[in-house]
């Protein structure tokens, strides 16, 4: 999850997917999704954050986006 926006650099395809790469940690940003249906989330760095709750549902908020199962 957080390291899906550094990595792959050679492939062009998985950057346009992305929309965005990065070579550190940006500051907290707004962002947007684009229409194919791939998303980022900087949240996850710390295997802790896998115990918590909130960080649960943000991820399956996210999958069942992705999944088209929500608006």
């Amino acid at each position: 999850m957080h390291a899906a926006a550094c990595a792959e650099y050679a492939w062009p395809y998985y950057g346009e997917l992305l929309g965005a790469r990065f070579a550190r940690h940006p500051e907290y940003q707004p962002g947007r999704a684009g229409p194919t249906r791939a998303g980022l989330t900087a949240l996850g760095h710390a295997s802790e954050a896998h115990d918590d709750a909130d960080f649960r549902a943000h991820l399956l908020g996210g999958i069942s986006w992705a999944a088209r199962l929500v608006d």
